[in-house]
């Protein structure tokens, strides 16, 4: 393969370093940009890369600022697209601050695809959540390796009993065969696990 769509899924601020601490976040990046130079791209034989993210706050967000840097750069990536699951999706973030609904605003100007799962804002609770997981599913369906950012401290991911949208995009990821990269922030470690 030359060219290879890599899709993040991550853990929420409230489980990494919460939404003050940028220079941990800024760690984080380095460390997403290492995964993709020096581990997926490698293996993956790659000469350009397709990032595909989901916009939510923390790894996602991280991720695709990641990419956009290296979009800029001329490395490796040369599209960043987003898969939101509603148009809305920041509606109840902080309007400021670190993965505030301005740094959404930027970030979905700056994409060069934007695909949504449900078009509609007037969603029940219960569509919500099934847009996200529908989120997670039409990006392993257009990827070719996922990163998964996540923490030796919680359960196991591929145990089905785990909760959460990050151990169930990484179940979906690994049932489709992807290979998966996982991006531990705590302590910078990045290792395939599938």
């Amino acid at each position: 393969m030359s060219h290879v769509s890599v899709m993040v899924t991550g853990h929420r601020p409230n489980k990494l370093f919460g939404y003050k601490d940028k220079a941990a976040y800024d760690n984080l990046c380095q460390l997403l940009v290492t995964a993709l130079c020096d581990h997926v791209a490698p293996e993956m034989k790659a000469t350009s890369i397709r990032a595909v993210s989901g916009g939510a706050q923390g790894a996602d967000q991280t991720f695709f600022w990641a990419a956009e840097a290296m979009k800029a750069q001329g490395v490796l990536v040369t599209e960043n697209d987003l898969y939101l699951p509603f148009p809305a999706q920041a509606s109840r973030w902080a309007e400021k601050g670190m993965f505030g609904q301005v740094q959404y605003r930027a970030m979905v100007d700056a994409a060069n695809a934007i695909n949504y799962t449900d078009p509609h804002d007037d969603l029940t609770t219960r569509q919500v959540f099934a847009a996200l997981l529908q989120r997670n599913r039409d990006m392993v369906d257009t990827a070719d390796a996922c990163i998964a950012v996540h923490l030796d401290s919680e359960p196991d991911p591929f145990d089905p009993t785990t909760k959460g949208g990050t151990a169930h995009a990484m179940r979906d990821a690994a049932a489709k065969g992807l290979p998966i990269w996982v991006v531990e922030p705590i302590k910078g470690e990045i290792r395939k696990v599938r």
